[in-house]
């Protein structure tokens, strides 16, 4: 039921020109968030089958919206969602189609202590496995659809990412790819970011300023002429009597 749900909403979605927009926010212990953006030409909207994202067992649906433009005969979906892990979010594509277009995200743990962020799509498989999806797919021109995926990692810091160089915010760990149907058809595409995890710099910072203060302090203690006439106190002379 839930692959024929999703399948639904899928082939609407092939059945017309198509514009795909992922954001994706990726936490450290592999949580997150994913905001998914779709216009599609069309003149059949079929709202139902966006609940389906809520069938699968480690996402939370957040949001969903569908409107229209009935001048240009465009439909526009948004769907957010939360993934409790990796696993969670991989389980997306699994029950849907071999149109790979959400893929699997893997993170490999290098030499030298860093990650490397993999992740693999599609929008094709091999030509004999008689997929609807696909089928739709090779009817539709495929030169003015474009697949759009950003990606965010506010916990770690980007070494080298195999996007654009322009596409590639290492201050704010932010990627961004961008595609074309024709490129992604029936082969695949593998995203990928090196990355290691940023050194939290304002608890260290904090510590560093307390140490600071306290040095300071102690200094001040030892030093002002109040305090040193206090450790040493004068000893009173003695009077001689006759």
């Amino acid at each position: 039921m839930k692959r024929l749900a999703l399948l639904g909403l899928l082939l609407l979605v092939m059945a017309g020109c198509i514009d795909y927009t992922e954001e994706l926010w990726l936490n450290k212990d592999g949580s997150g968030r994913a905001a998914v953006n779709v216009r599609v030409k069309t003149n059949y909207p079929n709202p139902q089958e966006l609940n389906s994202y809520q069938d699968i067992d480690g996402i939370e649906l957040i949001r969903k919206e569908i409107s229209r433009d009935e001048k240009n005969k465009y439909t526009y979906y948004k769907i957010e969602f939360r993934f409790k892990s990796l696993e969670a979010f991989n389980k997306i594509n699994t029950q849907i189609t071999n149109a790979d277009f959400s893929g699997r995200i893997n993170l490999i743990r290098m030499n030298d202590g860093s990650l490397s962020l993999q992740r693999t799509i599609s929008l094709g498989s091999l030509p004999s496995e008689g997929d609807e999806i696909e089928q739709l797919i090779r009817q539709q021109p495929q030169t003015d659809s474009r697949w759009t995926y950003i990606l965010h990692l506010p916990d770690y810091k980007i070494i080298k990412a195999n996007a654009d160089p322009a596409n590639i915010d290492a201050l704010n760990g932010t990627v961004r790819w961008e595609y074309q149907t024709a490129f992604l058809w029936n082969k695949s595409q593998t995203m990928t970011v090196q990355l290691k995890p940023r050194t939290k710099l304002l608890p260290l910072l904090i510590l560093a300023v307390a140490l600071l203060l306290l040095v300071i302090l102690i200094w001040l203690l030892r030093h002002l002429p109040g305090n040193r006439s206090k450790r040493h106190p004068v000893e009173p002379e003695t009077v001689k009597t006759e």
